[in-house]
């Protein structure tokens, strides 16, 4: 029965997504997004300093645009978020160790901002589903640690605090997706999936400093997360529109 839920919440979101490239409206914000992220992508696989300057500061502007523009009911935390998110972009683009330590910080600050939205617009799952939730999360991050604790070196603390906020979202999203795997929680569930996966890749990534595949491969998945972030933060929002809608009714009614 699970993967039944499961199937028909991918064929709902396979839907949903491909009718934001045919939603008139924001069909070329959304195209514009993919286009800019791709072009990215590739300079990152060439190492081509002047387009990853010229293109990453751009993706997440657009993304918010993009949010601002479709939804009714526009969560200014969420957009707060998204700066964050390009300003720790554009701290990452160098090198030096400073400007790595401020781009983490700042994404931590995103983390946590998304976080706290997604406990105001989801309901908590309770403590067994989130525990039990949380364990593939911390056992992949124990072995991440483990395998490159000596090359992360001081940046291994940042790690720690990057993956509490990764595990504690992976097990309140999975958790929820077991008692409830409806189109929302599926979409908040892979985008988690998806920003795990791209810290795991980077943290891969410290110990094949030669291989230039990886930062390409974490930027692919972070640029879909981000994006499923959005889809899923409208739903919620028009279902949270819809419940006061009804609630609104009801009290008339009565």
């Amino acid at each position: 029965m699970n993967d039944l839920n499961f199937f028909t919440g991918m064929q709902r979101i396979k839907y949903f997504l491909s009718t934001a490239f045919k939603n008139k409206s924001t069909s070329g914000l959304t195209w514009l997004y993919f286009i800019v992220a791709f072009v990215e992508i590739i300079a990152e696989f060439f190492n081509d300093i002047s387009f990853i300057w010229l293109t990453k500061p751009l993706i997440m502007p657009i993304l918010m645009i993009l949010y601002w523009k479709t939804s009714k009911q526009r969560n200014v935390f969420f957009l707060t978020a998204l700066l964050f998110s390009c300003l720790a972009n554009i701290c990452f683009i160098n090198d030096e160790l400073h400007y790595l330590i401020i781009g983490s910080f700042l994404f931590l600050i995103y983390r946590f901002i998304v976080i706290y939205i997604v406990i105001n617009l989801v309901k908590f799952p309770g403590i067994i589903p989130m525990t039990i939730g949380s364990l593939p999360f911390l056992f992949v991050y124990l072995y991440f640690i483990n395998l490159t604790f000596d090359t992360l070196g001081t940046g291994v603390y940042l790690f720690l605090m990057q993956g509490f906020f990764v595990i504690f979202l992976g097990g309140f999203t999975l958790g929820n997706y077991m008692l409830k795997p409806n189109k929302t929680n599926t979409l908040l569930l892979i985008s988690t999936l998806f920003f795990a996966f791209t810290q795991f890749v980077l943290v891969v990534k410290q110990n094949y400093l030669s291989l230039n595949v990886f930062q390409p491969i974490a930027m692919t998945l972070f640029v879909i997360g981000q994006y499923i972030l959005v889809i899923f933060l409208l739903l919620a929002e028009k279902k949270k529109i819809r419940y006061e809608i009804i609630n609104s009714l009801k009290q008339n009614n009565s």
